[in-house]
């Protein structure tokens, strides 16, 4: 039996290393879904939609369990967006851009949000959002929006 050098050993278990480690991110990334995008990406403005609970617990340094209820801090809330007219969320200060937007009537339907989620100030011009999101992630969390938050006037 031939022996390999040692430096074709490393080479060789590098190369399973790097393998082994490729394959788990191709995992977590098909384990991921909607939900986690919008965690991700739209909760920290929008809140969190009907279907999620609405506390997150933090538990500090002495181990303690402490319940936080999440205030949506800038944006509208998405809860019905799939389907609802744009600019109508009561005491929600819109952008200039924004405002001109819902001028045109327009709807967030999933076209729509999908324009505006692939590069949300090319799409509304002036509007305070900043975003573009991949294809995959687009259509995780469009399909997630789908699925919790249908506009229901």
């Amino acid at each position: 039996m031939t022996k390999l050098p040692r430096y074709l050993l490393r080479i060789v278990g590098l190369g399973s290393q790097i393998v082994i480690m490729l394959g788990l991110t191709l995992v977590s990334a098909a384990a991921k879904d909607g939900r986690d995008v919008y965690d991700d990406t739209c909760v920290r403005c929008h809140g969190l939609l009907q279907e999620q609970t609405s506390w997150h617990q933090f538990i500090p340094a002495d181990g303690t369990t402490v319940d936080l209820a999440v205030v949506t801090p800038q944006g509208p809330t998405l809860n019905g967006i799939v389907g609802r007219p744009a600019g109508i969320i009561e005491g929600y200060t819109y952008s200039k851009g924004m405002r001109a937007f819902a001028e045109t009537d327009a709807v967030w339907d999933r076209a729509t949000l999908d324009l505006f989620l692939t590069d949300s100030r090319k799409f509304v011009k002036g509007t305070f959002m900043i975003l573009k999101l991949g294809d995959d992630d687009r259509a995780l969390v469009l399909d997630y929006l789908e699925r919790v938050a249908v506009y229901r006037p």
